[in-house]
């Protein structure tokens, strides 16, 4: 909920976080970052607030920094659920099916990036997490 709000605050005041880099703040949006993503798969708003405050106007910066943070906490969530043994074969193949659109889009995705002022980019991306977090929020109190 404390997310949801974050998002809309910024999307509709325009501002942008203004988070110091730094181990400590480093260290808080990555604890926030896997427990969201352990406890509910959602590990990225933390993180977004975070690289969005360091790295300001930098998409490239931030861009990189994201996947590279993506790419950790997947691989390692990933290994979690083959130790437990929780992805069959199934699971595999359709994960494989999924990567092939992923990557597809992701090139697009490159793409329009590349072209977008990064004041256009912030604010899809709090409205992309605003509408989650009403989702999540819906989906969890008052549908569940």
């Amino acid at each position: 909920m404390v997310l949801t709000v974050f998002s809309a605050y910024f999307l509709f005041s325009g501002k942008q976080p203004s988070i110091r880099p730094g181990i400590r703040n480093g260290c808080v949006a990555g604890t926030l970052s896997g427990l969201l993503g352990g406890a509910l798969s959602v590990p990225g708003p933390p993180l977004v607030f975070y690289y969005l405050g360091v790295f300001g106007d930098d998409k490239t910066g931030y861009l990189t920094t994201i996947c590279a943070s993506f790419l950790f906490q997947n691989v390692f969530q990933l290994g979690l659920q083959l130790e437990k043994q929780e992805m069959g074969v199934e699971m595999l193949y359709l994960f494989g099916c999924s990567c092939t659109f992923c990557a597809a889009g992701y090139f697009l995705g490159q793409k329009l990036f590349q072209k977008t002022d990064p004041a256009v980019i912030r604010r899809i991306l709090y409205a992309v997490m605003l509408l989650m977090g009403i989702r999540n929020l819906l989906t969890g109190y008052v549908f569940n």
